[in-house]
């Protein structure tokens, strides 16, 4: 039995329901989206996956999956 890639995903962006190419980095996406700066910089901002929240770090690294909701929230200081 031959199984065929699946080239296209649906996640949750924000959201959202967004059809992207599967394979792709959250870096990526988020880059693609106009939501970080295309030097992958996203200063203040945090990113939960699944409600798992990514080190910023890890998203170059992370891929996305059929079915991901992922959201960014701002971060505060406040005092």
């Amino acid at each position: 039995m031959k199984t065929e890639q699946q080239t296209t995903i649906t996640v949750t962006v924000q959201g959202k329901v967004r059809y992207l190419a599967a394979g792709q980095s959250l870096s990526e996406v988020l880059t693609a989206l106009g939501l970080i700066s295309p030097d992958g910089k996203a200063t203040g901002l945090a990113l939960a996956v699944n409600q798992e929240v990514v080190p910023a770090s890890d998203w170059p690294l992370r891929s996305i999956s059929d079915g991901d909701y992922i959201q960014l929230f701002q971060a505060i200081a406040g005092g």
